[in-house]
């Protein structure tokens, strides 16, 4: 069984009501946390092939560090750069409405 972490937090433009956080446009947001390093866990290794397109609204990828300048950022993991690409793979193949963060 494959367990993706949701969180879910205070979004800009939300409106809060009867306990669910939604956005302005009145739909539940699914925010899903994936960790890089998640992909070394022994007996429960978890890929970016294992997201639900449709569980997620939003992705936040973790994790990078910002550049010195401020202006960009470097990877933390070896194939972080593969990792990225894959999240926004499934946004632009499987679900047009997913957004993703890095963090």
């Amino acid at each position: 069984m494959w367990v993706l972490f949701l969180l879910i937090g205070t979004v800009l433009g939300s409106d809060r009501t009867d306990g669910v956080l939604t956005p302005s446009k009145g739909k539940p947001i699914n925010v899903c946390y994936f960790s890089s390093w998640a992909q070394y866990r022994v007996g429960a290794a978890y890929s970016t092939s294992h997201i639900d397109p449709n569980l997620c609204t939003h992705i936040n990828y973790a994790f990078a560090f910002v550049t010195p300048d401020g202006h960009g950022l470097r990877t933390y993991q070896h194939n972080d750069e593969a990792m990225y690409a894959q999240i926004m793979a499934i946004r632009d193949t499987k679900n047009p409405n997913l957004k993703g963060s890095v963090f």
